[in-house]
């Protein structure tokens, strides 16, 4: 089995607002099977107003084959509140709804409305070495397929070896009671770690 793994993120913050962008690429090669790949790419919007509430919008794409799905589109829009915000760690949680055109494997479209819930958690040390463990749970219930529910849970743990240079484990599991393609496994979990700079 050989794997390609390469995640990054730009963001910037003001006064008033917070713009992230995601990108997140998994490609496994193994003997007598076609490549799996799971990549997450995204752009996310928040506008802050007082008492810790914000606004929220943001759009992406997504491709899982394990899941079933070549490719989904989607874009989100809600209220949020930051429950818990300090010098150690920050919970924040939202909830909206999401649009998304899914192509499956054996290309059926399917497009969707769905809730979407959302819950950030992330723990930090900036004193040398500096530590971070963030984490997100995200669940969809389908307003267009009822009874199918999708969610997404990834946790991630970073500690700095010297300089801006950084170790990283990384625990993803993403789960869809209904997949779009009928031969596809409903959940679709996986470990990696890797080496990365910050500046």
């Amino acid at each position: 089995i050989s794997q390609f793994n390469l995640s990054g993120y730009i963001d910037y913050r003001v006064a008033k607002a917070y713009t992230r962008f995601d990108v997140s690429s998994i490609l496994t090669d193994q003997e007598d099977r076609e490549r799996i790949r799971k990549q997450d790419y995204s752009f996310l919007y928040n506008r802050f107003f007082k008492n810790a509430w914000f606004g929220t919008g943001y759009v992406g794409g997504q491709q899982n084959t394990e899941l079933g799905i070549n490719h989904r589109f989607y874009f989100g829009t809600g209220i949020g509140n930051d429950v818990v915000q300090n010098n150690l760690h920050v919970l924040s949680g939202n909830i909206g709804v999401l649009v998304s055109t899914e192509r499956s494997e054996a290309d059926s479209i399917i497009q969707s409305l769905e809730g979407a819930m959302q819950w950030k958690y992330r723990i930090f040390k900036f004193n040398e070495p500096e530590v971070e463990l963030s984490s997100h749970f995200n669940i969809y219930p389908s307003f267009t397929s009822w009874g199918r529910i999708r969610m997404e849970f990834e946790v991630k743990a970073k500690i700095e070896l010297f300089s801006d240079v950084y170790f990283a484990l990384n625990f993803y599991d993403n789960y869809d009671s209904q997949p779009i393609d009928a031969e596809a496994s409903v959940n679709d979990w996986g470990v990696s770690t890797s080496i990365g700079y910050s500046w």
